[in-house]
């Protein structure tokens, strides 16, 4: 789970931190290398079928959940939209009112 943890981070940063295309060829190379992780494993991990099953499945989440663009976040059913709203969940997670509520 760690390492999960740490490949959002790394794409997060990248894609909406940085604005590094998310589709751009090298960006596997780019979180590969951020992480530590050796290149050819992460880039044949992503293209394989089981990368792909799960793409698929956690795409069908994300329309069951009515996601609408990225990045979103939910925490329990409540969901944010948008890096700007980043503290309104970190406030939520830490249990500050959340919309002045």
């Amino acid at each position: 789970m760690a390492q999960t943890g740490a490949y959002v981070n790394v794409v997060f940063n990248a894609v909406w931190g940085d604005g590094i295309a998310p589709d751009l060829e090298s960006l596997p190379a780019l979180v590969s290398e951020k992480l530590g992780w050796d290149r050819s494993a992460f880039e044949d991990f992503i293209s394989s079928d089981a990368a792909t099953e799960r793409y698929d499945e956690q795409t069908h989440a994300a329309i069951e959940r009515k996601v609408f663009g990225v990045p979103t976040m939910f925490l329990g059913d409540e969901m944010w939209w948008g890096n700007d709203r980043l503290f309104m969940l970190e406030n939520a997670v830490g249990g500050a009112p959340v919309n002045g509520e």
